[in-house]
């Protein structure tokens, strides 16, 4: 779980992201932002580290073979926290 982007070396993604920005924006009519970037690592790191996408029930470990990824947006009603479901 990242609690703060601080954390990560974003340079390379903010490279990325300002070559590809135009053609984004053209393509897509919204910039493009430093979540999808986020979400993919944290998706790779799920399947990397599988442990870290079970639970505990009792005395067992549950793993499981999906991976579904909640970010938290603002919007006019409040903070809204849609589920993105099966990111691999």
């Amino acid at each position: 779980m990242l609690t703060t982007f601080n954390e990560v070396d974003m340079s390379e993604i903010s490279l990325l992201r300002k070559e590809l920005q135009d053609m984004f924006v053209e393509t897509n009519k919204i910039k493009l932002g430093f979540m999808s970037a986020f979400v993919k690592a944290a998706q790779y790191s799920l399947m990397k580290y599988p442990i870290v996408n079970a639970s505990l029930d009792g005395n067992d470990i549950l793993f499981r073979d999906y991976y579904d990824i909640s970010v938290a947006v603002s919007a006019p009603q409040g903070l809204l926290v849609p589920v993105i479901r099966n990111v691999e």
